[in-house]
């Protein structure tokens, strides 16, 4: 794997796939894959791949992993399971789902539109929803998941900028660091 860091953001690429000019995977280009979230790092981060690493055989992917929604029960139990005090709660949770569902899918429409404004033809621009594992770490393993099936080249990430203390310290509360998992979790 090779990392490199460049003005917040965090590149993990294989050796060959660290920059606009390395050779392509195969005759269809890279698969450049840049995960987003709400914050204005992963959108500067994709506005970074498109401008400095995309190249014109290469397919963008974009990700985002949907938040968990707590909820009364799993999605695979049957409702003829759930008591009857309890429906509203399950009425309640499958709202919030749809809401989530819904948020999740307006940002990666957004950013789909931007990485057009940026000159990405639609015919090499992929979108996809993440089912969310728990913490950061579970959104991790969900984009190092689609990463490793998809084949992906590179994994341009967005990074919040944190000091080495305040993410220790995140990391101990169970809320660390995305590129932190992906660093120690890329093959």
């Amino acid at each position: 794997k090779c990392l490199t860091c460049v003005c917040n953001k965090v590149m993990l690429g294989k050796l060959f796939g660290a920059g606009r000019d390395s050779k392509p995977s195969d005759n269809n280009g890279r698969k450049i894959l840049v995960p987003v979230d709400d914050s204005e790092h992963s959108v500067a981060a994709l506005e970074w791949a498109v401008k400095n690493v995309l190249s014109e055989k290469d397919q963008l992917h974009i990700v985002a992993v949907a938040p968990p929604v707590a909820g009364p029960y799993t999605p695979e139990a049957p409702e003829t399971d759930v008591p009857g005090p309890s429906k509203h709660a399950v009425e309640q949770w499958k709202h919030e789902l749809h809401e989530v569902e819904d948020e999740t899918r307006q940002l990666l429409l957004s950013c789909q539109q931007r990485a057009q404004q940026w000159g990405v033809p639609s015919a090499r621009l992929k979108i996809a929803a993440l089912p969310p594992h728990g913490g950061a770490s579970g959104v991790g393993a969900s984009i190092l998941e689609y990463s490793q099936a998809g084949g992906a080249s590179m994994v341009v990430l967005g990074s919040r900028g944190m000091g080495g203390l305040k993410r220790s310290l995140m990391n101990m509360m169970g809320l660390g660091s995305v590129s932190d998992y992906m660093l120690q979790h890329a093959r």
